[in-house]
């Protein structure tokens, strides 16, 4: 018999690892957000300057955002809704 101890191949941890991560990384569910205000018109918020999300109006005159989980932490630091003006349904 061989030396017991011998090294596992540096890809092997690498890949070992690559799996426990991805099973450790946490789905994050979908977001609304809403704008309470009824006069203003639709618009879209800016997260960079090529990434959009469109609002769209609900049948009470709310605009309403749909958030991607992928996007929910970064929305949720927007300047809109840290002042209040969209709040998270």
């Amino acid at each position: 018999m061989d030396d017991i101890d011998t090294e596992i191949p540096v890809k092997a941890k690498k890949a070992a690892a690559k799996k426990v991560k991805e099973k450790q990384v946490e789905k994050t569910a979908d977001a609304v957000f809403v704008c309470l205000d009824p006069t203003l018109p639709s618009f879209s918020l800016i997260i960079d300057g090529d990434y959009k999300i469109r609002g769209m109006k609900n049948k009470d005159g709310q605009v309403v955002f749909k958030i991607p989980g992928k996007d929910v932490e970064r929305v949720r630091q927007h300047y809109h809704v840290t002042t209040g003006r969209l709040v998270e349904a």
